[in-house]
Protein backbone atom coordinates (compact mmCIF):
# COMPACT_ATOMS: atom_id res chain seq x y z
CA UNK A 1 0.00 0.00 0.00
CA UNK A 2 3.28 2.10 0.74
CA UNK A 3 4.06 2.11 -2.86
CA UNK A 4 0.59 2.79 -4.27
CA UNK A 5 0.76 6.25 -1.99
CA UNK A 6 3.48 6.61 -3.06
CA UNK A 7 2.84 7.15 -6.83
CA UNK A 8 -0.32 8.64 -6.33
CA UNK A 9 1.53 11.49 -4.54
CA UNK A 10 4.48 11.27 -6.75
CA UNK A 11 1.63 11.48 -10.03
CA UNK A 12 0.56 14.47 -8.99
CA UNK A 13 3.44 16.18 -9.58
CA UNK A 14 3.87 14.75 -13.05
CA UNK A 15 1.90 17.84 -14.65
CA UNK A 16 4.59 21.09 -13.07
CA UNK A 17 7.62 18.28 -13.96
CA UNK A 18 6.54 18.32 -17.51
CA UNK A 19 6.00 21.68 -17.13
CA UNK A 20 9.69 22.16 -15.53
CA UNK A 21 11.11 20.14 -18.24
CA UNK A 22 9.65 22.19 -21.03
CA UNK A 23 11.34 25.41 -19.35
CA UNK A 24 14.87 23.85 -18.51
CA UNK A 25 15.61 21.70 -21.59
CA UNK A 26 14.34 24.47 -24.69
CA UNK A 27 14.66 28.15 -25.35
CA UNK A 28 11.50 29.19 -24.16
CA UNK A 29 9.46 31.23 -27.22
CA UNK A 30 6.11 32.14 -26.94
CA UNK A 31 5.44 28.59 -29.00
CA UNK A 32 7.26 26.77 -26.59
CA UNK A 33 5.41 28.56 -23.63
CA UNK A 34 2.23 27.46 -25.71
CA UNK A 35 3.38 24.02 -26.02
CA UNK A 36 4.16 23.59 -22.30
CA UNK A 37 0.75 24.92 -20.88
CA UNK A 38 -1.15 22.24 -23.01
CA UNK A 39 1.00 19.55 -22.22
CA UNK A 40 1.08 20.64 -18.63
CA UNK A 41 -2.44 21.05 -18.34
CA UNK A 42 -3.86 18.19 -20.18
CA UNK A 43 -1.66 16.01 -18.37
CA UNK A 44 -3.35 17.99 -14.76
CA UNK A 45 -6.50 17.36 -15.81
CA UNK A 46 -5.96 13.73 -17.06
CA UNK A 47 -4.14 13.01 -13.43
CA UNK A 48 -6.82 14.84 -11.33
CA UNK A 49 -10.13 13.24 -13.23
CA UNK A 50 -8.36 9.60 -12.71
CA UNK A 51 -7.57 10.91 -8.82
CA UNK A 52 -11.54 11.98 -8.75
CA UNK A 53 -12.61 8.81 -10.48
CA UNK A 54 -10.80 7.11 -7.74
CA UNK A 55 -11.89 8.96 -5.20
CA UNK A 56 -8.26 9.95 -3.81
CA UNK A 57 -8.11 13.60 -2.15
CA UNK A 58 -6.55 15.44 -4.03
CA UNK A 59 -3.63 17.48 -2.71
CA UNK A 60 -4.77 21.21 -2.34
CA UNK A 61 -1.59 22.41 -3.31
CA UNK A 62 -0.52 20.47 -6.23
CA UNK A 63 -4.56 21.37 -7.54
CA UNK A 64 -3.76 24.70 -7.09
CA UNK A 65 -0.80 24.50 -9.34
CA UNK A 66 -2.52 22.26 -11.80
CA UNK A 67 -5.15 25.50 -11.88
CA UNK A 68 -2.43 27.85 -12.70
CA UNK A 69 -1.41 25.65 -15.25
CA UNK A 70 -4.74 24.69 -16.98
CA UNK A 71 -5.95 28.53 -16.84
CA UNK A 72 -2.38 29.46 -18.66
CA UNK A 73 -3.42 27.15 -21.31
CA UNK A 74 -6.96 28.70 -21.36
CA UNK A 75 -5.30 31.88 -22.16
CA UNK A 76 -3.21 30.79 -24.75
CA UNK A 77 -6.09 29.16 -26.32
CA UNK A 78 -8.80 31.76 -26.21
CA UNK A 79 -4.95 34.31 -26.88
CA UNK A 80 -5.98 36.78 -24.15
CA UNK A 81 -3.40 39.22 -24.28
CA UNK A 82 -4.11 40.68 -20.72
CA UNK A 83 -3.75 37.27 -19.22
CA UNK A 84 -1.33 36.33 -21.06
CA UNK A 85 0.97 39.51 -20.22
CA UNK A 86 -0.23 38.71 -16.52
CA UNK A 87 1.45 35.65 -16.75
CA UNK A 88 4.91 36.94 -18.52
CA UNK A 89 5.02 39.72 -15.91
CA UNK A 90 4.06 38.21 -12.50
CA UNK A 91 4.81 34.75 -13.06
CA UNK A 92 4.71 34.00 -8.92
CA UNK A 93 1.43 36.49 -8.19
CA UNK A 94 -0.44 33.75 -10.97
CA UNK A 95 1.22 30.79 -9.52
CA UNK A 96 0.06 31.68 -6.26
CA UNK A 97 -3.07 33.05 -7.09
CA UNK A 98 -4.15 29.82 -8.32
CA UNK A 99 -3.54 28.05 -5.75
CA UNK A 100 -5.10 30.98 -3.23
CA UNK A 101 -7.85 30.16 -5.49
CA UNK A 102 -8.65 26.43 -4.52
CA UNK A 103 -7.56 27.41 -0.79
CA UNK A 104 -10.59 30.18 -0.63
CA UNK A 105 -13.05 27.19 -2.19
CA UNK A 106 -11.59 24.08 -0.57
CA UNK A 107 -11.77 26.25 2.93
CA UNK A 108 -14.70 27.32 2.62
CA UNK A 109 -16.60 24.56 0.49
CA UNK A 110 -14.64 21.19 1.21
CA UNK A 111 -15.47 18.97 4.19
CA UNK A 112 -11.56 18.19 4.06
CA UNK A 113 -10.49 21.87 3.92
CA UNK A 114 -7.39 23.56 2.20
CA UNK A 115 -5.38 20.66 3.94
CA UNK A 116 -7.22 17.91 2.43
CA UNK A 117 -6.98 16.14 6.00
CA UNK A 118 -10.75 13.69 7.09
CA UNK A 119 -10.62 14.54 11.11
CA UNK A 120 -13.60 14.83 13.34
CA UNK A 121 -12.98 18.38 14.83
CA UNK A 122 -13.97 20.58 11.92
CA UNK A 123 -13.54 23.68 13.63
CA UNK A 124 -9.80 22.98 13.74
CA UNK A 125 -9.78 21.83 10.77
CA UNK A 126 -10.99 25.35 9.42
CA UNK A 127 -8.80 27.59 11.73
CA UNK A 128 -5.86 25.51 10.62
CA UNK A 129 -7.03 25.92 6.79
CA UNK A 130 -7.43 29.26 7.24
CA UNK A 131 -4.39 30.08 8.97
CA UNK A 132 -2.53 28.12 5.42
CA UNK A 133 -4.61 30.10 2.78
CA UNK A 134 -3.81 33.25 5.17
CA UNK A 135 0.09 32.56 4.54
CA UNK A 136 -0.77 31.60 0.84
CA UNK A 137 -2.28 35.26 0.58
CA UNK A 138 1.30 36.17 2.05
CA UNK A 139 3.08 34.13 -0.31
CA UNK A 140 1.20 36.05 -3.25
CA UNK A 141 2.29 39.35 -1.81
CA UNK A 142 5.75 38.28 -1.50
CA UNK A 143 5.54 36.70 -5.33
CA UNK A 144 4.45 40.36 -5.84
CA UNK A 145 7.09 42.20 -4.12
CA UNK A 146 10.45 40.07 -5.16
CA UNK A 147 9.27 39.64 -9.12
CA UNK A 148 12.24 40.90 -9.94
CA UNK A 149 14.64 39.07 -7.80
CA UNK A 150 14.23 35.26 -9.76
CA UNK A 151 12.47 32.65 -10.10
CA UNK A 152 13.82 31.06 -6.70
CA UNK A 153 13.48 34.35 -4.60
CA UNK A 154 9.85 34.95 -5.85
CA UNK A 155 8.65 31.33 -6.21
CA UNK A 156 10.36 28.66 -4.87
CA UNK A 157 11.10 29.80 -1.39
CA UNK A 158 8.00 30.94 -0.55
CA UNK A 159 6.05 27.19 -2.27
CA UNK A 160 8.18 24.77 0.05
CA UNK A 161 7.27 27.24 2.86
CA UNK A 162 3.74 26.50 2.03
CA UNK A 163 4.92 22.69 2.23
CA UNK A 164 6.07 22.87 5.06
CA UNK A 165 3.31 25.07 6.82
CA UNK A 166 1.18 22.48 5.07
CA UNK A 167 2.97 19.29 6.23
CA UNK A 168 2.86 20.75 9.80
CA UNK A 169 -0.59 21.61 10.05
CA UNK A 170 -1.67 18.34 8.70
CA UNK A 171 0.41 16.43 10.72
CA UNK A 172 -0.78 18.47 14.04
CA UNK A 173 -4.40 17.50 13.11
CA UNK A 174 -3.90 14.48 12.76
CA UNK A 175 -1.72 14.03 15.97
CA UNK A 176 -4.79 15.62 17.66
CA UNK A 177 -7.00 12.91 17.07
Amino acid sequence: MKITSFCIALSQWLSLFIFLLFARFYEMTDDLWRQAFYVSSVCAIVITAFLLYKKIIIDRLRFGINFFLITGAFAFLIESESILRLFNMYKGVVFFGGIAIVGIITTFFSPLGFLGVSVSNKHALKNKSLVLLGVTIIALMWSFFMNDYGTILSIVIPFVGLRLLRKSLSDSLMTAR
